[in-house]
């Protein structure tokens, strides 16, 4: 079972601060300097009918109705985010089943789909820009012959073999989608990056459902609620076992 994935950007780092903010200064830089040479050529290409001032209208014109787009999409962009409104998943709530048919997760809007978080994963879901990350991993019975607590001790283990420093907070014992599960939080560090992961591993009909999220550990306070809500809206939608294989003969 593969187990080695991790946010990929830690956006709260110095590094990515002083980028972000000379970014942002180039782009109000242009976002004013651009109008006003747009400005400029229009006068001077009404008055001196010049090429060059003609051209230069054309291209700071062009300019600026790009940036204006950027700008809108970006403040409306920004207030669906805000607002909790749909960005590709369909309407608030709208559950997102997985690639084998067996589980779904009613994300939040703000969430899409990303794979390449996890190879064996048949959901991954989550938002990069704010480090919040889903995947469900499932195991059936047939493949692990044990108990809920076996199973999640097993996965537990694998998981904090990963990181260094590793610490495992007591059990949770809960209900998930009307089924038995566990929960522990886990915190680590991977890469150089802190890291905080809630795992939840369900015991389902024929098989147990490992539902794991994780964020930077400085994002812990932000997202920690809607990793738990996410998490919480699990639900196991094959109930039957799937049909055995025809023997030969």
């Amino acid at each position: 079972m593969d187990m080695f994935f991790f946010a990929a950007v830690d956006t709260s780092s110095e590094a990515y601060r002083a980028g972000h903010i000379a970014g942002y200064a180039v782009g109000v830089i242009l976002l004013f300097a651009i109008p006003v040479v747009f400005v400029v050529a229009l006068v001077n290409a009404i008055r001196q009918r010049r090429a060059g001032w003609v051209v230069t209208c054309l291209l700071t014109g062009l300019a600026t109705l790009g940036l204006a787009g950027l700008f809108t999409w970006g403040v409306v962009r920004g207030f669906r985010e805000t607002a909790g409104l749909d960005l590709g998943l369909g309407r608030v709530g709208l559950p997102v089943v997985s690639s084998d048919g067996a589980t779904q997760i009613a994300p939040p809007s703000h969430w899409r789909k990303l794979p390449g978080l996890n190879e064996e994963a048949t959901l991954q879901l989550g938002h990069p820009g704010r480090e919040e990350y889903l995947i469900v991993l499932t195991d059936s019975k047939e493949e692990f012959d044990g108990t809920l607590a076996e199973h999640t001790k097993f996965t537990t283990g694998h998981l904090m073999d990963a990181l260094e420093n590793a610490t495992l907070s007591e059990p949770e014992t809960l209900t998930v989608g009307g089924l038995p599960a566990l929960r522990y939080e886990i915190v680590g560090r991977i890469e150089g990056l802190d890291i905080v992961y809630l795992q939840t591993t369900v015991e389902g009909r024929h098989g147990f459902h490992q539902v794991l999220t994780w964020t930077l550990a400085p994002r812990r306070a932000q997202a920690w609620p809607i990793l738990r809500e996410a998490t919480d809206s699990f639900q196991e939608t094959a109930p039957e076992a799937p049909a055995p294989a025809p023997s030969g003969g």
